[in-house]
């Protein structure tokens, strides 16, 4: 093989490896909750008390029969930030949007802009 074919093959490895690499990174970091509507059921491991909030990094959608299911979605309100998230702890962003039955909420997004919220009841 010449030299010429040996740089080709290599440059060629490199921009595999970093297709392979790049597509692990969005496995990892995707959200499992971005598709989330109304209906849905949400498993979370963090058990929120009323009154504090906890991280729901861990939150994705599953059969609604699924034993993992601890949360109906009720709503989602899109376009609000982390800050605003923080700032409402009696949820008025969902209540305030038509969702008045809400128990909890959890927002998505990327910190310093905007995501998501979705409202959600606690499955009984």
């Amino acid at each position: 093989m010449s030299g010429a074919g040996k740089k080709i093959g290599a440059a060629i490895g490199a921009v595999l490896i970093g297709l392979v690499i790049t597509g692990v990174r969005w496995y990892l970091n995707r959200d499992e909750t971005a598709e989330a509507k109304a209906g849905d059921c949400i498993a979370l491991e963090a058990a929120v008390k009323e009154g504090e909030t906890s991280d729901a990094s861990g939150a994705k959608v599953v059969d609604c029969n699924s034993a993992e299911a601890k949360y109906n979605v009720i709503g989602r309100v899109d376009n609000k930030t982390e800050a605003e998230f923080n700032a409402d702890n009696e949820a008025k962003i969902c209540t305030e949007a038509g969702f008045t039955e809400t128990e909890s909420w959890i927002w998505s997004g990327k910190p310093g802009g905007k995501g998501y919220i979705l409202c959600l009841t606690e499955r009984k």
